[in-house]
């Protein structure tokens, strides 16, 4: 029997970066230098379970991060 993690469809499918201060300095620079920075809006795709990463779409770019950097750019939701 094999067993198969699921990912969930957002809740909010839609944020907005508010903040990129609770971030260090190496991941905040690689998100600025990717185009996301305070203001922008990220379409969010995948959520995978257990904090599992979250795959988000902006400016026809497809990435996924880490779900403690997403809680952190969209204020903790």
């Amino acid at each position: 029997m094999s067993m198969q993690l699921r990912y969930s469809e957002s809740a909010y499918p839609n944020v907005i970066v508010r903040q990129m201060s609770q971030l260090d300095g190496q991941t905040a620079h690689r998100l600025q230098n990717l185009g996301i920075h305070p203001g922008s809006q990220l379409a969010v795709l995948r959520q995978y379970p257990f904090h599992g990463p979250v795959i988000v779409e902006f400016d026809q770019q497809k990435i996924g991060i880490r779900y403690v950097v997403f809680q952190s750019l969209v204020g903790g939701q």
